[in-house]
């Protein structure tokens, strides 16, 4: 996963170890063959120095194998690393693999099993205690995932800063990289602020029969302020939004982006019901769907397709949906956006209608 070579500067004495140009280029090629193994990615030199001292003042190192011996001690440290979930540190790590391999009396095989014991045990604690559960900690490596999460968050980052040129990362000098991350964190910090307040009109405009999905969905969100991390985590957005719109949101936006819109939204639907009153929203509820407080299902949704196939009669054709729609908005006074969703939850409704008619297609 990395080609970085190991620093001329370690060579041909790696921390007292003399090692021939062949075995430390057998070093590095097991270097990167472990950390393919175990799909992390390395940003260093890794931990090579800090085990070429611990075993140059080892009475178990091998002088005629203090190669294999190296290679085997790396590769357990990532093994390691990638076994605990990264809750250990590298200095942790390292430590339980010197101890270890002293409690081994070198046996390459023992030491990891001394180790990964080890460190397990330091990790032990109370499963029951929230406080209790470590955060990783990767150091000088991540496993890969994280690592194209943390690119991906940086690229969404530095897209905010309104420069199309900027996005290419890799066309960045690391200053001009940093300025552009920083201003593209400012852009963000500004979106979160403006989409709080969107979260509070929408939690104000709820209508008084909400249901618990809206309900839940709305706190969900709320919390997910005080968790978010754009410096990390940017196209992640940490809530769970199980409430469904009218008109969903797309799943190329991501992160304060997606949530922006999808309050947004959730505003205008609030609007339209608030026109429809109360006693109207929950009579047709009632009729069309019982058990609605307790479903996922949208709200206004349910409540505009009832009152279209009320006037519009029952088995009306599609076209008969699209008028009874235009009639509806007309007669609450609606605005052009509030207007232009609810046209558009029509025209959903009479295309499925369509369908099953088996005519596939409604007027213009």
């Amino acid at each position: 996963m990395s080609e970085r070579p190991i620093q001329r500067s370690h060579e041909p004495d790696l921390a007292g170890l003399a090692l021939s140009e062949t075995e430390l280029a057998t070093l590095e090629r097991a270097r990167s063959d472990a950390l393919a193994e175990t799909e992390r990615v390395e940003f260093s030199d890794g931990p090579i120095v800090l085990l070429a001292r611990m075993l140059s003042s080892s009475p178990f190192r091998d002088p005629g194998a203090a190669a294999v011996q190296l290679g085997e001690l790396q590769a357990q440290f990532y093994r390691l690393k990638d076994d605990t979930l990264d809750v250990a540190s590298d200095e942790d790590v390292l430590a339980s693999l010197s101890d270890a391999f002293e409690a081994a009396a070198g046996d390459l095989a023992l030491t990891y099993d001394l180790a990964f014991d080890e460190l397990r045990r330091q990790d032990a604690g109370d499963p029951t205690d929230p406080e209790a559960v470590a955060s990783p900690s990767f150091g000088s490596s991540l496993p890969a995932w994280v690592a194209y999460d943390r690119l991906v968050s940086a690229d969404y980052v530095v897209s905010q800063a309104g420069d199309a040129a900027l996005v290419r990362l890799e066309s960045l000098d690391a200053d001009d990289l940093r300025e552009s991350f920083e201003r593209g964190l400012r852009g963000i910090e500004e979106k979160v602020s403006r989409t709080h307040d969107l979260w509070r009109q929408a939690c104000e405009g709820a209508p008084p029969f909400a249901s618990r999905a809206l309900a839940d969905t709305l706190t969900s969100i709320g919390q997910g302020f005080d968790a978010y991390e754009p410096r990390l985590l940017a196209q992640e957005f940490p809530a769970d939004i199980d409430y469904q719109l009218a008109h969903p949101v797309s799943e190329e936006l991501v992160g304060i982006d997606y949530v922006a819109v999808w309050l947004h939204r959730l505003c205008v639907e609030d609007d339209l019901l608030s026109h429809l009153g109360e006693r109207t929203c929950r009579r047709v509820l009632d009729a069309g769907l019982p058990e609605w407080h307790e479903q996922v299902a949208n709200v206004c949704e349910l409540v505009i397709w009832g009152l279209l196939d009320e006037a519009a009669g029952p088995g009306a054709a599609p076209d008969g949906l699209v008028q009874a729609g235009e009639h509806l908005s007309a007669s609450l006074l609606l605005e052009d956006e509030a207007a232009a969703y609810l046209d558009g939850m029509a025209r959903e409704m009479a295309t499925r209608r369509a369908l099953a008619q088996g005519s596939g297609r409604v007027g213009a």
